[in-house]
């Protein structure tokens, strides 16, 4: 059995009274933030700098993939770490972290 619980982030209401319409984060997402902010003050999050997109078979086959995996860069932040390890827009990304990329 699954145990849930959750932070409530926001009540949507455009009138200013509830319509029971509301959000929440998951305690397990959350923890890991309230921890950061803790002990650092802020949250500490690692970046790429990329933007990617999955890849499709059309795309695989426009660029002459055996099938479609992974994922194709589509823009790379200027001076990200990304740009300085010279990953470039149009390149596909098929492991990552000695993972590969589900198909």
């Amino acid at each position: 059995m699954a145990r849930w619980s959750a932070s409530h982030t926001a009540i949507y209401s455009p009138s200013g009274g509830s319509i029971g319409i509301g959000f929440a984060i998951p305690s397990a997402l959350a923890k890991p933030v309230m921890m950061q902010l803790k002990e650092y003050g802020k949250t500490r999050r690692g970046w790429l700098g990329v933007r990617i997109q999955g890849v499709s078979d059309e795309i695989a086959e426009s660029l002459g993939l055996d099938k479609a995996r992974g994922a194709l860069v589509a823009s790379v932040s200027d001076k990200g770490p990304a740009q300085v390890a010279g990953i470039q827009p149009g390149d596909i990304v098929i492991k990552f972290d000695a993972r590969m990329f589900p198909t």
